[in-house]
């Protein structure tokens, strides 16, 4: 099954706030480079790729056109 990354994030709070979101809608989503991003948070380059499933990737453009109002970024 393809996978498309639906962002990138520095913040692990925030990637999980928003994987909850989505988790809730229905939207299958998981998370690559969360512990690389817990050691080394302080350095630049280590982002966690929220990843969707290509089948829920319609979807989750219907339901979060504008994920940044939900984590509270200005990405």
């Amino acid at each position: 099954m393809e996978t498309i990354v639906l962002t990138r994030l520095c913040d692990s709070y925030q990637a999980n706030i928003l994987k909850d979101v989505l988790y809730n809608e229905g939207i299958e989503c998981f998370l690559i480079g969360e512990t690389l991003n817990s050691v080394l948070s302080k350095l630049q380059g280590f982002e966690i790729d929220v990843m969707v499933f290509e089948k829920d990737y319609e979807k989750e453009k219907g339901f979060c056109p504008n994920y940044q109002n939900i984590i509270g970024t200005s990405e």
